[in-house]
């Protein structure tokens, strides 16, 4: 099977196997600053590479992983993932890990979902794209309204209590 690969100005988007499954990766899911907003944390490499391969044959979910550098020294970022609703077909859920910390605040999110959302449109048929992000997240929120999200009039998806959906349409 071809994996899907896009390049954005400064980044490789590159749909995750079971063999991207690393230490490093695994670290990013451990850290304090960046476990602390995502929803799926894996114990072990084993179990890293079984969740990716699940996200990899699931036809209704497109994972990528977030590269920088070129074909010889790449180096894995993070992640954007975008997963259809099964009760509303034509809204994706969206998910973002910038999992180096020293790309915090370097624009990586914005450059990544805009490359990135018109292939969820075509690739999913998806209409509509939202996320969960936490209230107390600001720079988190105002970076998704930089790029277009607003807070969701008619929220999809029940996230926690401490988290508002936003949404953008594609």
């Amino acid at each position: 099977m071809k994996k899907l690969s896009l390049a954005t100005h400064r980044f490789s988007l590159i749909e995750l196997t079971k063999n991207d499954a690393s230490g490093r990766y695994l670290s990013w899911l451990n850290k304090k600053e960046t476990a602390q907003y995502i929803t799926h944390t894996q114990a072990d490499i084993q179990s890293l590479a079984n969740y990716i391969e699940e996200n990899f044959t699931n036809k209704d979910c497109l994972f990528l992983g977030i590269f920088a550098g070129n074909e010889t020294q790449r180096e894995h970022i993070g992640n954007v993932k975008y997963e259809r609703m099964k009760q509303y077909p034509h809204i994706a859920t969206m998910g973002i890990l910038i999992g180096e910390t020293n790309w915090h605040g370097k624009g990586v999110a914005k450059e990544v979902i805009e490359a990135s959302l018109p292939v969820v449109k075509s690739s999913l048929g998806i209409k509509l794209v939202n996320l969960g992000v936490e209230k107390n997240n600001i720079a988190a929120i105002k970076a998704y309204q930089k790029i277009g999200f607003e807070i969701a009039k008619k929220p999809h998806y029940q996230f926690d209590d401490e988290a508002l959906e936003m949404d953008i349409d594609v």
